[in-house]
């Protein structure tokens, strides 16, 4: 048996929750099959691995301040459209991204980094509450970089990886 120490890519996936407030969850492994974040199961769309690409927003000081999320595929794009109402969700007029601030819905002065890292398989809750996965190693290794993220405002919580989809 593979404890998390021993496994390099546990806890290098991040899942990200839109539901009324953001909430960013730790997986404890690669998301393949379904995840089971606070009680509730988020069933795989099968839309596949590389869903989207997403990069880092970044201040006027470099600092990291957000992702912004690109589709990679056809389907993805009507599910940017779904999020785009919630309060933490900003989508830049006439382009197809979405974008996530840490702090604000949106802060001045930010651009992206262009680094477009691919995203992971997308998940829907039975109540269709949507959650992106994202492998944090591909988006920033730097710990400065995990700071910020672990201080979003946002709620925290664990992701498991459960089962398989059928």
């Amino acid at each position: 048996m593979t404890t998390r120490q021993e496994n390099p890519q546990a806890e290098e996936w991040i899942a990200l929750v839109f539901d009324a407030a953001l909430t960013i969850a730790p997986v404890d492994s690669p998301p393949v099959g379904d995840l089971l974040i606070d009680g509730v199961v988020y069933r795989d769309c099968q839309y596949g691995a590389l869903t989207t690409f997403y990069d880092r927003l970044v201040d006027t000081d470099d600092q990291f301040v957000g992702i912004q999320f690109w589709p990679a595929i056809s389907g993805v794009e009507p599910l940017f459209d779904r999020l785009a109402s919630l309060p933490y969700v900003h989508r830049p007029q006439d382009e197809s991204c979405i974008e996530i601030y840490w702090r604000d819905t949106l802060t001045q002065g930010t651009k992206s980094t262009a680094e477009q890292a691919f995203g992971g398989p997308i998940f829907q809750s039975d109540q269709g509450v949507l959650c992106l996965t994202i492998d944090f190693q591909y988006l920033s290794g730097d710990l400065v970089d995990k700071a910020a993220l672990m201080s979003a405002k946002a709620r925290f919580s664990r992701a498991l990886v459960v089962g398989n989809s059928p």
